[in-house]
């Protein structure tokens, strides 16, 4: 395993296809969050002006706790994936080389091990999966501020 991890990391291809989809998820949850928390007429404003300065971990901090209906339940495995691909993302992101302390941590960490087992197929799932969630909290009913008629 440690021969494949060092494989994918020390790909320009692999670090750069792995930061530009973490981005792609990014816009994706300020979409999100914008759509939840404002009407159409400031929907660009307050994406510039609040959202943008946001960090990940504070976006994905307010997803987690934002209120869904019950068909969101996919809401919880979401965060607890844009956790996880953060994680990764940020150790290719800046690292330039992995020490070997930084490669135990990834080797006794189940979560990032299940992305690197078969990769790319398991990481392009995992992507994929966060992208229709994302799509979906954005294109719902309760995002859109409509309130279920009773």
């Amino acid at each position: 395993m440690k021969e494949e991890i060092h494989k994918i990391f020390y790909s320009d291809s692999n670090t750069g296809r792995i930061i530009k989809d973490f981005a792609q998820l990014e816009w994706l949850l300020d979409l999100v969050l914008t759509r939840y928390f404002t009407a159409q007429e400031r929907f660009y404003e307050f994406g510039e002006l609040f959202i943008a300065r946001l960090s990940i971990v504070q976006k994905i901090d307010i997803l987690r706790k934002m209120k869904f209906h019950k068909q969101m339940i996919s809401q919880k495995n979401l965060v607890l994936s844009l956790e996880k691909l953060r994680k990764f993302r940020n150790i290719l992101a800046h690292s330039s080389s992995l020490t070997d302390n930084q490669l135990k941590n990834i080797l006794s960490d189940n979560e990032l091990l299940i992305l690197l087992k078969n990769f790319p197929d398991n990481y392009q799932k995992e992507i994929k999966a966060n992208k229709n969630r994302l799509n979906c909290l954005l294109h719902s009913y309760i995002s859109r501020g409509k309130k279920k008629k009773k």
